[in-house]
């Protein structure tokens, strides 16, 4: 009924524009204020509806725009942009250890889920990634980092010390 009585009174188009206007900037702060993605497609689609509107079209061609616009960038370019922008992995200086032989200084424990390996001169926890337990005094090898625990495995190399 609202957007009925916009599209027939005499300065419902210029309440229409500022409508989409509106919307065109609101997603845009959204996408601003957001870490991924999340509201470009609908501000495109919003400023289309917004050029529609300028050039006189009806109300419901405008909302057709808007929605087609919007579905059609979500849905073929969001998988583009999740592969190529948001599965950036931030590598930190924690990584520098994956590859690293260290000693475990306490029991890794696959039940407790308590063990702990020395890496330099920091202790992080650690898990075994076959789910056994690893004697303290053992030598690891670090695979990954999951969260703040290390991933490792038993030395195959024999227990002569760090890489």
């Amino acid at each position: 009924m609202y957007l009925r009585l916009l599209s027939t009174a005499g300065d419902g188009l210029l309440q229409i524009q500022n409508l989409w206007m509106g919307l065109l900037v609101i997603f845009v702060i959204v996408e601003a204020l957001t870490a991924g993605i999340t509201t470009i497609w609908f501000a495109i689609g919003a400023l289309g509806a917004l050029i529609a509107a300028f050039c006189g079209a009806e109300l419901w061609l405008q909302i057709v725009i808007f929605l087609a616009v919007s579905l059609l960038l979500l849905i073929f370019t969001r998988p583009l942009v999740k592969k190529f922008v948001l599965n950036k992995r931030e590598r930190t200086n924690a990584d520098k250890n994956i590859g690293k032989r260290v000693l475990v200084t306490q029991r890794i424990d696959p039940v407790t889920g308590t063990g702990y390996v020395k890496a330099g001169d920091v202790y992080w926890g650690a898990v075994a990634e076959d789910n056994l337990p690893i004697e303290e005094g053992e030598i690891v090898e670090i695979l990954a980092i999951t969260g703040n625990k290390f991933i490792v495995r038993r030395n195959t190399c024999g227990n002569n010390g760090q890489k």
